[in-house]
């Protein structure tokens, strides 16, 4: 009941040559499959608590682009400054190991008990990230 009226209003978008992103919380492993044949481009939150990046990059990386994958419950309010650049960097290398598909950013909305010395290291490791890629020849 519910496949065939998403893949109506997906397929509005995807004729007018646009992304369809689709906010789902919650385990969905078993609709994935069903979401990418109806046209589902980008997948958010990438939530990693339930969401295994390699699988996910695995299993769809070549339908889907990701949206999120930093954690916002376990990593960005509880860990280290550099516990969240080692996050943000294992995060872009399992859902983004060719430089691509992946928008990076917190797996949900921040809340006020994230540091902000957290939310920064994330950046810093998004940047130094990006600037090495350029650096490739």
């Amino acid at each position: 009941m519910i496949k065939p009226r998403l893949a109506r209003m997906f397929a509005v978008f995807r004729e007018a040559g646009l992304p369809v992103m689709l906010h789902s919380d919650g385990d969905i492993w078993a609709i994935l499959p069903d979401l990418v044949d109806i046209g589902l481009t980008c997948l958010n939150p990438v939530q990693p608590e339930v969401l295994e990046h390699t699988r996910l990059h695995r299993e769809f990386g070549q339908h889907l682009s990701f949206y999120g994958g930093i954690s916002t419950q376990e990593v960005l309010p509880k860990v280290t400054p550099a516990e969240v650049r080692a996050a943000t960097r294992a995060c872009i290398r399992d859902l983004a190991p060719d430089g691509t598909g992946l928008i990076l950013g917190p797996s949900h909305r921040m809340q006020s008990d994230i540091p902000a010395e957290n939310v920064q290291a994330m950046i810093d490791a998004f940047a130094e990230w990006q600037n090495h890629e350029e650096a490739r020849p």
